[in-house]
């Protein structure tokens, strides 16, 4: 199995279209726009159509032309934007990472840790520990969960033979056992029926089972879903995405193929796996990823691998186009976070751990740059989200610790 990571960089993103250089750190690229666009998603053209294929009805984009890029605006998006500032202790400092939002937690894996946190942004501790003894994580953990009403922290590893639980303060109290290793992947939860879905990604030649199963809590196979066209090349520079339905039943399944070719993002609900949307690239087909959020399609298109350490690579992140589930107008997409006045991301802000939420980790020495670096006035701004940006700026202290920014998916 090939070793040699390139990654589609969701913490560690290049090619900003606005250097916001922190104060407190070295100079770094971010997905921040100083230019969002005055055009509305309303204008975007045509861009898709409903095609059915045997018993579905999939939804086919297409670049019919070069249509220019359009802003979605957050109020409209997201039910609120919160901003939330990490308790500012040292045993609960963070880097960047990645991030799991729910209703009540705030959840970080910065490299060297698991860290939680209330929403207030209360530090609540460490989950588990990286190693190799009971309940600790040997690489990095890839999908976290939590149920409040268990009272239980579930967390995949990249590489899992099961699935381990946590107490809701961190502490490991058991795991689930896996029919197969699971070679990255998300999964879902049932504790009332006793039941467990997992969506893996799946290596070709390997016998193994389909891209989802559903499993009882002692690893007993109950369905399986049988698509060997999905499986991939034995790569962990491949990856997998868990999206939003519209409806918000089941989950969405798609992949970053190292190898790219034509491919769907599938649609899961009620033990029935679906093609929902692709996009015709035409002749030359880039790397790239379709995801899904209750309102859109997003196509994220990468450019050339860009080398970052010995064997290690990333890709740029190219501007995301967006496709209507209902309209089907598309663009190239900005999102302007509107209750923060102007402060625009021109990339990035689709792919989140927890496809429900829209979530931000960042730097205050960087967020502060970034404000600042908004322009003044802006044809889609409204003054309570200006007065809320410039009242953020006065208060933003370099010393502090990470900034989270969350927003909750609009259905």
């Amino acid at each position: 199995m090939k070793s040699t990571l390139i990654l589609p960089a969701i913490t560690g993103i290049l090619c900003a279209l606005c250097s916001c250089g922190s104060k407190s750190a070295p100079q770094r690229d971010f997905p921040f726009s100083a230019n969002p666009s005055s055009k509305s998603f309303a204008e975007a053209p045509v861009s898709a159509e409903r095609v059915v294929v045997g018993s579905d009805t999939l939804i086919v984009g297409r670049l019919t032309s070069s249509p220019e890029t359009v802003t979605l605006l957050a109020s409209e998006l997201m039910d609120d934007l919160e901003i939330v500032k990490l308790e500012n202790t040292d045993e609960a400092l963070v880097g960047g990472g990645s991030i799991w939002v729910n209703d009540s937690r705030i959840i970080i894996y910065d490299g060297n840790a698991i860290k939680q946190f209330y929403r207030s942004g209360k530090y609540l501790g460490k989950i588990g520990a990286k190693g190799q003894g009971p309940g600790e994580y040997s690489i990095a953990p890839y999908y976290i969960t939590v149920d409040e009403a268990a009272g239980r922290i579930y967390l995949l590893e990249y590489a899992a033979t099961n699935l381990k639980i946590y107490d809701t303060t961190g502490v490991y109290v058991g795991s689930i056992p896996f029919p197969e290793k699971v070679h990255k992947g998300f999964f879902r939860i049932d504790n009332e029926n006793g039941l467990l879905t997992v969506a893996s990604l799946r290596f070709s030649g390997m016998s193994q089972l389909g891209p989802v199963w559903v499993q009882d809590f002692h690893g007993n196979v109950v369905s399986s879903v049988n698509r060997p066209e999905i499986a991939v090349e034995p790569d962990y520079s491949n990856e997998v995405y868990g999206g939003t339905t519209a409806d918000g039943n089941g989950f969405t399944y798609s992949l970053f193929r190292v190898i790219p070719e034509a491919d769907s993002l599938y649609a899961y609900a009620d033990s029935c796996f679906r093609p929902d949307f692709t996009f015709d690239f035409g002749d030359k087909i880039p790397m790239h990823t379709l995801q899904s959020l209750p309102q859109f399609y997003v196509v994220i298109g990468y450019g050339a691998p860009v080398q970052t350490g010995e064997g290690s690579y990333q890709l740029p992140h190219l501007t995301p186009f967006v496709i209507d589930r209902y309209t089907l107008r598309g663009a190239p997409a900005v999102l302007m976070l509107d209750n923060l006045g102007t402060l625009t991301m021109d990339r990035g802000w689709s792919d989140h751990q927890n496809a429900e939420y829209f979530s931000w980790c960042i730097d205050p020495g960087d967020l502060l740059d970034c404000l600042e670096a908004a322009p003044e006035s802006h044809p889609l701004a409204n003054e309570e989200g200006m007065k809320r940006m410039r009242d953020l700026k006065e208060t933003i202290n370099l010393d502090d610790n990470n900034y989270i920014i969350i927003g909750k998916w609009k259905r």
